[in-house]
């Protein structure tokens, strides 16, 4: 009987020492970056968030899919392959960039969009930004 317990514990223990290794690709936490169908899923979101009409909505895909296109290659720029942590210098330059093709992609959408759906859109994207503002100050630091 004391055996059977001492394999249980054991198996329990190698169970969840593999369950605690990291899953999928080396620092994206467990999924990899994939800009198409992010921006389909965005699309998609604000579809329903905006009440796009077709026309819209084609044209908020092909706007998401040129914004998530272009952030990949800038952090790709940034981080490349195999490089564990980016240079400061260049974390402030790429931030500066990705500034820049936030504000292109907002002019742009704004013209895709009515005032009314743009200042809708603008509301619910401060309050995503809060929300991973609180989300980032419950994290533990390493």
């Amino acid at each position: 009987m004391k055996r059977f317990y001492l394999l249980l514990a054991s198996f329990v223990l190698v169970c969840g020492m593999a369950m605690a290794q990291p899953q999928g690709e080396p620092g994206g936490q467990g999924r990899a970056f994939d800009p198409s169908k992010m921006a389909e899923m965005r699309t998609e979101q604000m579809t329903k968030e905006l009440s796009l009409n077709d026309m819209q909505k084609a044209a908020v895909l092909s706007l998401n899919k040129e914004f998530f296109s272009n952030m990949q290659a800038q952090g790709a720029k940034v981080r490349p392959e195999g490089s564990e942590k980016p240079d400061r210098a260049e974390m402030r330059k790429m931030f500066k960039q990705m500034q820049a093709m936030r504000a292109d992609f907002n002019g742009r959408l704004q013209k895709i969009l009515t005032p009314e759906q743009y200042q809708k859109y603008q509301k619910n994207e401060e309050a995503r930004r809060a929300a991973r503002r609180s989300n980032r100050a419950s994290m533990p630091q390493n």
